[in-house]
């Protein structure tokens, strides 16, 4: 036997010790002589146990709880091995296609900040008949097929998104395959009428953006006409709560609008909706369109000032009374992004194919077009090649299983400003205080068990597919859904 090179304990004031496996995503309460017990696993043989047979099946029994969390493996085990084989069968699944659709490239506000090339091209009628054919084509043997509408600002083109969900939904129909989908909007167009449409057109999943208070989101967001969206989008907001079934707000971070946080969740309380909508941060980073501009740079926070701030805005969020987030909790990413995909692109809006959202526009990191198909190329090869086990870093990494490498995009096409996530920073401290997150919900392995389980290994867990990013990919895992937590159980591999 031997040790997980992915193990992490954190001692408790009781004298008890977390422990989390980041390969299998085990979590739980282990007592000071279980973990006694693992320290002295590497010499412990049978030949060697001398004590009385009620101390022989706790043992037994906390060895085995060990070997089920994966904290323990057989000597021939090869843990790298093991990942390359479970990503491979995600990135390679052929029983699920995802797209992330824009029907428009055009937008009605101005950030400074966006990293798209601007541009107002919309989705015509042509382009929209190869969207459907090029879908087809693809739904053969699939189960599961999901979209993100994206922009651009998506709501621009609400038309499209309910003629092509309609065409969409009579295409799965006939291939007996199921269908998800979800939209990525500013908000600022999200009213009552375009809320139904996109209910009545399966969108389950909103994800909208503020940058901080109204103050501050109103120098960041404001439309063309300097008009500042932080009222319009909280109205949108309240009004849509009773028609979609999950809304998520993402406090874009910089270094304006850090302070401002513990104030902006007040406000949101004070508005009715605590714990009716998700709130989460995500990291504004200067790339794509934007990687030269100094304006931004010069606000951008860096990676483990980011870790720290997520952490404590989720603490502090827990302390106020909201949910918490459901990506605090460690889990296992194993490769979600599409970019990395076998089965997912992007769809411009003149139907060239992308595999990530980025290098929109860009000609030549384009993959394919709606009408000719997805070209075998070397862009193609190397975005679904990319493999952060490549890397001596991430190989040698203990949160590799946390992230996997993190952001494809950077590390394939800025790889001087690849950065690593939340986890290799703040993971300690997350697990010194994992009561916060679990409260009631350790339950015994065994009878005679030094373990108790916060959060059994993968293959048993129910897991929220929230990616690495902070964007909830419905284009990959159509087969996952996920209403404001509850989550489908999925397999060790998916």
């Amino acid at each position: 036997m031997k040790k997980s090179k992915f193990n992490f304990f954190e001692k408790r004031e009781d004298g008890s010790w977390v422990a989390f496996n980041a390969a299998t995503g085990a979590l739980g309460i282990l007592s000071q002589s279980g973990y006694e017990i693992y320290e002295s696993l590497t010499s412990l043989t049978k030949g060697k146990i001398t004590i009385e047979s009620r101390e022989v099946i706790r043992l037994i029994t906390t060895v085995d709880d060990m070997k089920k969390g994966g904290f323990i493996l057989d000597d021939d085990f090869d843990e790298l091995k093991n990942i390359e084989i479970l990503v491979n069968r995600r990135k390679f699944d052929s029983s699920s296609f995802g797209l992330t659709i824009m029907p428009t490239s055009d937008c009605n506000l101005h950030c400074p900040y966006c990293y798209e090339a601007k541009n107002r091209e919309h989705m015509d009628k042509s382009v929209q008949d190869e969207l459907v054919t090029f879908v087809e084509k693809h739904l053969e043997n699939v189960k599961y097929f999901g979209v993100s509408w994206y922009g651009g600002e998506p709501l621009l083109a609400v038309d499209t998104i309910v003629e092509l969900t309609d065409r969409f939904l009579k295409l799965c129909s006939q291939h007996n395959c199921e269908y998800s989908s979800g939209i990525i909007t500013n908000g600022v167009l999200l009213t009552e009428e375009n809320a139904k449409k996109l209910r009545d057109s399966n969108v389950t999943f909103v994800q909208i953006s503020l940058d901080g208070t109204r103050e501050i989101h109103n120098k960041t967001r404001y439309s063309k006409g300097n008009k500042g969206t932080f009222d319009t989008i909280i109205e949108n907001i309240k009004n849509a709560l009773d028609i979609l079934p999950s809304i998520y707000l993402r406090i874009n971070l910089n270094k304006d609008n850090v302070p401002c946080l513990d104030k902006l969740l007040d406000y949101l309380a004070s508005e009715g909706l605590k714990n009716k909508v998700q709130v989460y941060v995500g990291q504004i980073e200067p790339i794509g369109a934007i990687r030269s501009c100094n304006d931004i740079t010069t606000k951008c926070i860096v990676d483990d000032f980011f870790a720290e701030t997520y952490v404590n805005f989720n603490k502090t969020a827990i302390q106020k009374g909201w949910d918490p987030e459901p990506y605090l909790v460690p889990a296992t990413t194993f490769g979600l992004c599409a970019a990395e995909m076998d089965n997912a692109f992007v769809v411009e809006p003149n139907g060239n194919l992308q595999k990530c959202w980025v290098p929109i526009g860009d000609e030549k990191e384009r993959v394919g077009n709606l009408r000719d198909g997805v070209m075998t190329s070397g862009t193609l090869n190397k975005w679904i090649g990319y493999s952060p086990l490549d890397d001596p870093e991430c190989r040698e990494c203990e949160v590799l299983p946390l992230c996997y490498g993190n952001c494809v995009y950077r590390n394939l096409l800025e790889p001087k400003s690849k950065h690593c996530g939340v986890w290799k920073y703040q993971l300690g401290d997350v697990l010194k205080e994992i009561d916060n997150y679990y409260p009631a919900n350790i339950r015994k392995t065994g009878i005679e068990s030094e373990m108790n389980w916060l959060s059994e290994p993968l293959e048993k867990r129910k897991r929220c597919c929230f990616i690495v990013c902070g964007i909830r990919c419905t284009t990959l895992h159509g087969k996952i859904s996920c209403n404001k937590g509850s989550c489908k159980p999925v397999s060790v591999c998916g």
